[in-house]
């Protein structure tokens, strides 16, 4: 019944790939979001409304990348849970969120690749390391190219709150990076 009424609300050209993601990930997303809000009609009702902000953004994903469509859409779905156990004054921060990989690099010169892979392995973990919101925020930013307006769409946050966050993400990441590069000197 919802997805019917999902596709109504999507270009005839994005229906069936909005019909892959839901039958795909829905099950999925269900799981992660009960985990968190540990309500089975909550969680219901947050991967529904995580579907309808999807379709918003629908030209932002990239099927054939699974790791990056998963990433996208449990970020959502996971900042729509907190609101919702915000709005509750119930907060229980649980998740098992493995949405990093190891990111291949494409390069001749073998030890420049190593250093990269090194790199961006620290990065991927300095990410990985920081709380709710300075984690989706950079996700949504770096891994999905999208602006503060509409990250602040999908997050319920002004763009301006949106990008103070990115600044302070990003200011937490390059004092750690900084902290490891005088660590191996």
């Amino acid at each position: 019944m919802f997805l019917n009424i999902l596709l109504l609300r999507v270009e005839p050209e994005s229906r069936d790939k909005v019909e892959r993601l839901y039958y795909e990930y829905r099950l999925r997303l269900h799981y992660l979001v009960n985990g968190i809000v540990k309500d089975e009609k909550k969680a219901e009702d947050i991967v529904q409304d995580t579907y309808l902000a999807v379709i918003e953004n629908i030209d932002k994903i990239d099927e054939n990348n699974k790791i990056r469509t998963w990433s996208y859409l449990s970020t959502i779905a996971k900042h729509k849970s907190y609101n919702i156990l915000k709005r509750d004054k119930r907060w229980v921060l649980e998740e098992d969120d493995s949405c990093f990989d190891d990111h291949e690099t494409n390069t001749g010169d073998f030890l420049h690749g190593i250093i990269k892979k090194e790199e961006s392995q620290l990065l991927s973990s300095l990410i990985e390391q920081l709380r709710y919101p300075y984690k989706e925020v950079l996700i949504l930013k770096y891994y999905h190219d999208m602006d503060s307006r509409a990250i602040g769409k999908l997050l319920d946050l002004k763009p301006a709150n949106v990008r103070q966050i990115q600044r302070r993400a990003l200011t937490r990441i390059r004092q750690e990076m900084k902290g490891y590069l005088h660590e191996d000197e």
